[in-house]
């Protein structure tokens, strides 16, 4: 059986807090314009995919740059929160807390997945 992504209905927006009390399930939560979006675990072709280009990114990136795979949450300044499946930062913006205030300081990217 495949999964689906799934947004789910709430009275509201959903908030940061809200989001952060959620269960570590396996599933992937994110919040995305205020809404909450649940995908399940991914497969193992995703993740193989994902291994390959996290390795080749790691083979070509300068010092300077660090890649680190998902779950990590990068946040907007409009309060979106969502867990690429790649992102490649500046070495000093490598802590999360700058992710969150720099959105914009790296790449990030996710790979589709028949559970998505």
């Amino acid at each position: 059986m495949v999964g689906m992504t799934v947004v789910e209905r709430h009275a509201g927006p959903w908030t940061r807090a809200q989001l952060d009390a959620l269960p570590d399930d396996g599933r992937r939560y994110e919040l995305l314009d205020g809404m909450l979006v649940v995908t399940p675990a991914p497969t193992r072709r995703h993740q193989l995919v994902v291994s390959r280009l996290m390795g080749s990114l790691l083979k070509a990136s300068p010092e300077s740059l660090r890649v680190f795979t998902s779950p990590v949450d990068v946040a907007t300044p409009e309060g979106s929160v969502f867990q690429p499946d790649v992102i490649v930062v500046r070495a000093e913006d490598s802590d999360t807390t700058s992710w969150c205030r720099r959105v914009g300081a790296g790449v990030t990217t996710s790979i589709p997945s028949s559970s998505s």
